[in-house]
């Protein structure tokens, strides 16, 4: 806990020197650019992996059955490999290695694997042995179709077994990024899109089956890459079992509420999925794939900021440097800002002819390529809502203090699941229904973590409201040259099909975006010195 803090532990926001606030940029930009590079490979290879199942499967009954049976797994990995678990396992690791020594944090480390590793093999076998009861909560719909609901329970109890891999090497991951080695980490969540894609190739006359069976080789290739590091380094020490000590309650203290307040997006997901399974077939895969494309950039870059954040807030605050955090907010949402604003724009802008170039083949018809393209413009809307609050989370979690987001949680998951129903099935919305529902309850939960972090002092108005500002102009110069300017220039230049369209509209929209932000004032400063994470 901080021992140095200004009154009521807010920091005074006009503390830290412009020169220590540099200090903090190259660092921290440094691990930023390893955890986007290897982010920016598996959203690359994720893309593929769409493609290729999309192309294999179509977007029908088949596709429908890998959406659904992949949900809860995916659900349990975000909630615990990258939501709620990681948010509250880096801020008691940090505090055990700040006030007791590397040696105590190793201990503690093994003490949660195998609190984690009791309790996700109780939540296997009951994915296992009750998939049909799970089935039929989160795709009630499914019900009355044989095929798709008998499909979707057989896939299910094989891919059980992936959450339980990946979740273990989240206490790997987090002692890693203790000592700032984030590739192992970064690079980690390749397996399971490799492994799609190989069990594509390898499709016969099953291919789910050999698809869930896919799922399964690339959790154990997770957990294996990142804990032969961890253990040969003596990051965790396995022979600590006491999966009750004070540490592993604290851990579980910060994680109940963090359950919520961590994989909010993933339990809107659920509501969605719950909701499309009662609509027409194909709505589950539209979601799916017009979601994917809008977690591209949240993933590249909000997911990023987090991850690094994260660490970097925790150990300030363990520290009681109140203006170090202050300033590491600030940059988080700088960089947000700058980043999520044209990349909401732009795949609203180029929604069909993207969807058409990416997954308009096999299976996949004209007819899927616009019903997917409604729902991605919806979802667009709200993708900096959704990055907002991925690089807000770090700022309550590193304080220890999950109870707000919680409640904000809480507040967004009844505007989703009212909405979405008023807007699917009341005014007959449908899939595009649900998607504006995630979009607005999105908005909500952001907004208000924002304005209550910004009450709390522990984040202040210095330097990202104006960056918001330039990337909201420079945005805005972007939308009106691709809407007026690029169509004439296809027309001149003689280029037509979805390649050209959106190689220019990209090229076209990424050249003007960063002239429009540099015209208007808007820098790369990299500092001078580093600072440690």
């Amino acid at each position: 806990m901080p021992t140095s803090q200004a009154p009521h532990g807010a920091p005074d926001d006009h503390s830290q020197s412009a020169s220590e606030r540099r200090q903090l940029t190259p660092s921290l930009l440094h691990s930023s650019a390893v955890v986007t590079s290897g982010t920016a490979l598996s959203r690359v290879l994720g893309l593929i992996r769409d493609i290729a199942v999309t192309h294999l499967l179509g977007a029908g009954v088949l596709h429908d059955i890998f959406v659904v049976a992949l949900r809860i797994p995916n659900l349990f990995r975000r909630l615990l490999a990258e939501g709620a678990f990681s948010q509250a396992l880096n801020p008691v690791l940090a505090e055990a290695r700040h006030e007791s020594g590397e040696a105590a944090a190793s201990h503690l480390a093994g003490e949660v694997f195998w609190m984690l590793l009791l309790a996700l093999a109780a939540l296997t076998a009951v994915l296992t042995f009750a998939a049909p009861t799970v089935v039929g909560l989160i795709a009630p719909g499914f019900a009355d179709d044989p095929v798709r609901f008998d499909g979707t329970v057989e896939m299910l109890r094989i891919v059980a077994v992936y959450l339980a891999c990946v979740s273990l090497g989240s206490v790997a991951i987090a002692r890693l990024v203790q000592h700032s080695r984030f590739g192992w980490g970064a690079y980690a969540p390749l397996t399971f899109n490799l492994g799609l894609i190989i069990a594509v190739l390898l499709a016969s006359d099953s291919p789910l089956t050999t698809l869930a069976w896919g799922v399964v080789a690339a959790g154990v290739s997770h957990l294996a890459i990142v804990m032969i590091p961890a253990l040969a380094s003596g990051y965790i020490r396995l022979g600590a079992f006491n999966p009750v000590s004070p540490g592993v309650r604290k851990v579980g203290r910060l994680m109940a509420p963090g359950v919520l307040s961590g994989s909010v997006i993933q339990l809107n997901q659920i509501v969605g999925t719950v909701l499309a399974s009662f609509l027409v077939a194909g709505s589950p895969t539209w979601l799916y794939l017009s979601d994917r494309l809008v977690q591209l950039p949240v993933g590249l870059f909000a997911v990023t900021l987090s991850s690094v954040l994260l660490p970097a807030l925790s150990r300030t605050y363990a520290e009681g440097d109140a203006g170090g955090f202050s300033a590491r907010m600030h940059w988080g949402l700088s960089w947000l800002m700058v980043l999520s604003l044209p990349a909401a724009a732009g795949l609203w802008l180029i929604a069909e002819p993207l969807i058409g170039l990416l997954f308009e083949r096999g299976a996949f018809t004209p007819a899927d390529t616009q019903a997917t393209a409604a729902s991605l413009r919806i979802y667009a809307l709200g993708a900096p809502a959704y990055m907002l609050a991925a690089v807000l989370l770090p700022g309550y979690f590193a304080r220890q203090k999950p109870g707000g987001p919680l409640l904000f949680s809480l507040i967004s998951l009844a505007v989703n699941f009212s909405l979405a129903l008023l807007l699917a099935m009341h005014w007959d919305w449908g899939h595009v229904g649900i998607a504006a529902a995630g979009s607005i309850a999105a908005w909500v939960q952001s907004l208000i973590m924002l304005g209550v972090l910004l009450h709390s002092g522990w984040c202040g108005f210095r330097g990202w409201p104006l960056d918001t500002l330039r990337a909201a102009l420079a945005t805005v110069v972007m939308a009106l040259v691709l809407l007026f300017a690029v169509p004439g220039l296809l027309g001149l230049a003689g280029l037509d099909g979805v390649f050209w369209t959106v190689a220019l509209q990209v090229t076209a929209g990424v050249s003007v975006y960063l002239a429009g932000l540099f015209l208007l004032g808007w820098r790369l400063h990299l500092g001078v010195q580093g600072a440690d994470l």
